[in-house]
């Protein structure tokens, strides 16, 4: 079978309009509550070269580590609709480790290839983007399932037009975010304040839900070749 990313998008997006209410909870739970606290706590990244600042570095990799736990949840749920929410939120930290393991390894990869010219970083994003999913899916370990995604991410055919699905959700979540800083500085004026917080946070947990389904939708698809 033929590799489509508009099939793999088109199953997403239906996806996330059957279970929405299943995905929430995790979502405003690991990347709603900890991107607000980070909004007051942390100071805002405004370039690239930005993130590799210690003030800024840490409390991002917090973020994205509480985050992870929401996301390994959601897949669970989006892997085996069968499952109930509250197994899918028992069964997360088992796996919670060798998750994070690739995304640590994958995260410093793509991290490098974003500092070098940008292109690199979103191949290789594309690269490792279903590494997750395929260790939540079907066991394995770290390594193993970094070059499980690799493989089955093999050719142009294939990680070009998942390069370009991830270049749009990023470009989402600028707008999005960007959108709220402006609508907030209506009320909070200068200094980001609380409905900024609320809405760029708000952004931030719609789009983990949106990456975490596709991760499954493209894991589910690119299996099944």
């Amino acid at each position: 079978m033929s590799f489509s990313i508009s099939k793999v998008w088109q199953a997403t997006t239906a996806n996330v309009a059957r279970n929405l209410s299943r995905y929430a909870l995790p979502a405003a739970a690991f990347t709603f509550l900890p991107q607000l606290a980070a909004a007051f706590l942390a100071p805002a990244p405004e370039t690239v070269q930005d993130f590799s600042r210690y003030d800024i570095a840490l409390p991002l990799f917090i973020v994205s580590a509480i985050g992870l736990y929401g996301q390994i949840a959601i897949l669970l749920l989006a892997l085996n609709p069968e499952r109930s929410d509250g197994n899918a939120l028992r069964s997360t930290p088992a796996l919670y480790l060798p998750a994070l393991g690739i995304m640590v390894l994958t995260g410093a990869a793509t991290f490098a290839g974003m500092l070098a010219l940008v292109i690199p970083g979103l191949f290789l994003a594309a690269r490792f983007a279903i590494a997750l999913p395929a260790f939540v899916g079907a066991g394995g370990g770290v390594v193993e399932n970094i070059g499980r995604s690799w493989d089955l991410t093999r050719g142009p055919q294939v990680w070009l037009p998942t390069m370009a699905a991830l270049a749009i959700l990023a470009l989402f979540l600028l707008i999005g975010s960007s959108v709220g800083v402006l609508v907030g500085s209506l009320v909070d004026g200068e200094e980001p304040g609380l409905l900024t917080g609320l809405l760029t946070s708000g952004v931030a947990a719609v789009l983990a839900i949106y990456y975490s389904v596709f991760q499954a939708e493209l894991f589910r698809s690119l299996s099944d070749r």
